[in-house]
């Protein structure tokens, strides 16, 4: 095992030789000591020490807190003061150069093994801080990048997919509008799905484009948001599907969040959607608000067909559905963008699995 290599920087020779003693008794190897800040500057720049013990006052022009800070300027090493002083004023100073420890004379070897094992122990465990730092910090910015690339794809492919499309729409309307007599029932049916099925994937590009936007937005931006106000843009968003179903929608006061308004309006449009969506007849649609430590509570509650609770996770993933089409027409994505704005203004949403009848969804926002 390769010995610790020290530098002593102490003016005085007998004190100097004595730590030398006492250093090389506990497997240390002295490379150099010095009476001078200037000779401790020039050996550093020739050979780096593993630990420098350092006077406050030498000979020569530069103190010891002088040349600590111009050696740590440079070189990231545990440091440790010896000095008989012990004023305020001293301290001050000495802290500022961020020591790893400050041992007043006189001392004994003992003292001075333990301050320095304290200290390499100490400076090692801020080197793997820091080294984890770095990774991690190296990671995020790996994670941020590949995040913003697959936004730019997503938009980038959502745009290019949506003119081609249209147009095998619009000629197999114009097909069957012109030639539907000239064609067998079989013929006009497979027409009706090449339709049926542009139009599906037109939703769900708009929802892959609506999904990649989200984000965009920095928290930085918010601005106070009134979610009554909020509600009521997303009913009237909804008024031709509220008045064929004669849903009934309950809302308890709101409060005021920060957040961005049209984010949290989609938030509320696609959970009185659904709401509406899964409800039988006559739907009644209840939203609650719960005050608690620091958080909004909101739930939106219906008397609709309810999801099982092994399902309460899944109905969040993107292009997850627990129906046909054919059942209940949709992208299954409009749980996924709710989660997405949830989770940019901070919060959290889930099913609730104390509901009886009916689902209720549950999400928080930071007060």
């Amino acid at each position: 095992m390769n010995k610790k290599t020290v530098i002593i920087v102490e003016d005085e020779a007998i004190i100097r030789l004595r730590i030398k003693s006492d250093m090389e008794q506990n497997n240390f190897e002295v490379i150099g000591h010095y009476a001078s800040g200037e000779d401790a500057l020039a050996a550093i720049e020739k050979q780096i020490p593993n630990l420098i013990l350092m006077d406050i006052h030498l000979s020569g022009t530069l103190d010891g807190i002088e040349t600590a800070d111009l050696i740590l300027q440079k070189h990231n090493l545990p440091l440790i003061f010896l000095t008989a002083h012990a004023e305020e004023e001293t301290l001050i100073l000495a802290r500022a150069v961020n020591p790893y420890g400050y041992l007043l004379k006189p001392f004994t070897s003992d003292a001075l093994r333990a301050t320095v094992k304290m200290a390499i122990y100490k400076h090692q465990l801020d080197c793997d801080k820091l080294t984890l730092t770095r990774e991690l910090q190296k990671k995020m910015d790996e994670l941020l990048h590949l995040n913003n690339e697959l936004k730019e794809f997503a938009h980038v492919i959502s745009h290019d997919l949506k003119d081609p499309l249209a147009m095998v729409k619009s000629c197999c309307q114009q097909l069957q509008q012109k030639a539907s007599d000239n064609l067998d029932e079989k013929s006009n049916n497979y027409l009706s799905y090449a339709i049926e099925g542009s139009r599906r994937m037109e939703s769900l590009i708009d929802s892959l484009l609506e999904y990649s936007r989200i984000g965009k937005l920095e928290q930085n931006a918010f601005t106070p948001v009134d979610l009554q106000e909020v509600v009521a843009v997303a009913k009237i968003n909804l008024s031709k599907k509220i008045v064929e179903t004669n849903a009934q929608i309950v809302c308890a006061p709101l409060p005021t969040v920060k957040g961005n308004s049209s984010g949290l309006v989609q938030v509320f449009q696609n959970l009185l959607s659904n709401a509406i969506k899964f409800s039988p007849a006559d739907p009644i649609i209840r939203i609650e608000y719960k005050l608690l430590k620091n958080i909004h509570q909101i739930s939106v509650c219906d008397n609709g067909i309810g999801i099982p609770a092994e399902s309460a996770e899944k109905v969040f993933q993107i292009f997850e559905r627990l129906h046909s089409e054919e059942e209940y027409p949709g992208t299954g994505m409009g749980l996924t963008i709710c989660r997405k704005i949830i989770k940019h203004h901070g919060g959290n949403i889930w099913v609730s699995n104390t509901s009886t009848k009916g689902t209720t969804i549950v999400f928080e926002l930071p007060v």
